[in-house]
């Protein structure tokens, strides 16, 4: 059985509680125009956090930011960051997945007061270190993964015939793409994201990591667009040479079917000499003055 607390405990937890109900209370209140303060908040790798409001144009006041996480106590925003001369966001040092209370207040007014697991707005670290295995067809892309869990490697590839990238995920930064030509030259890129059912609904992606350039797995400055791939100018270079061959051969077995089907017919000039000249195509005529004896033709 756990003894009783002394007196040093009971005088922590009464601060503790006195603290949280200071905090809350001054924090608690409506905007002075009726409308809620907009914010945005990015926890960036669980490094630092970004609180900004109002920043799609000056605000005109001066707000100032409060903050603390659980078990710590009430601090200023260590860093301001100005439009126009006006405090418009705070960036602070974030302490591990943590339960984050602040408010923002004009004066001795308070705007705005919540609090947020600041995981739910997490945007990881880009992919770092990419490394290219190839074999055959196909090429695994690795990278160290990043401290926690909940999260998806995305690596997408295309090259230059191709008009979207094209993606592949995977748990943990091992990702296999297959399906490349070997004699063509891709371009990567890698990001982390978040599964909903860690982090909910309000998480942003890592930024894209650097394009990469790669073929037959040798890295490359960039990838040029060429005319034809080796592959292509064998296959249609075999066509063409087939087709030069084909082509004067089947034009003469046309031509010998031709003959064949359909005989020549004799020119009748030829068969028939005068038929034209002295009868003007009469075979009538022509016949009888062939038939008739040579020494009356002349006749």
């Amino acid at each position: 059985m756990r003894a009783a607390p002394g007196p040093w405990a009971a005088a922590a937890t009464a601060v503790f509680l006195l603290g949280d109900f200071f905090f809350f209370f001054f924090a608690a209140g409506d905007t002075a125009t009726g409308e809620a303060l907009p914010i945005h908040i990015i926890n960036f790798n669980f490094e630092t956090v970004q609180v900004t409001w109002n920043a799609s144009g000056p605000t005109g006041t001066n707000f100032t930011f409060h903050y603390r996480f659980r078990g710590d106590n009430c601090s200023q925003c260590p860093s301001y960051l100005l439009q126009q001369g006006l405090p418009v966001g705070c960036v602070l040092k974030a302490k591990g997945d943590l339960m984050m209370d602040f408010s923002i207040g004009n004066g001795t007014h308070t705007v705005l007061s919540r609090s947020e697991w600041i995981s739910s707005f997490l945007k990881p670290s880009s992919p770092r270190d990419l490394q290219f295995h190839w074999r055959e067809e196909a090429t695994t892309v690795t990278c160290p993964d990043l401290p926690y869990r909940g999260l998806r490697y995305e690596v997408q590839h295309k090259s230059v015939f191709d008009q979207e990238w094209q993606s592949t995920e995977e748990d943990t930064c091992n990702v296999t793409i297959r399906a490349l030509d070997a004699d063509r030259c891709y371009s990567f890129r890698a990001r982390v994201t978040t599964k909903e059912s860690s982090y909910g609904p309000h998480t942003y992606p890592s930024d894209w990591s650097e394009v990469a350039h790669r073929q037959r797995g040798e890295p490359r400055a960039s990838c040029q667009k060429t005319p034809f791939s080796s592959k292509f100018v064998l296959v249609y270079g075999t066509v063409a040479a087939l087709i030069v061959v084909l082509l004067p051969l089947s034009v003469w077995k046309l031509h010998r079917v031709k003959k064949l089907l359909v005989p020549r017919v004799p020119d009748p000039k030829v068969t028939f000499p005068g038929l034209f000249e002295s009868h003007q195509g009469n075979f009538q005529g022509a016949g009888r003055d062939a038939l008739r004896p040579s020494h009356l033709k002349g006749g």
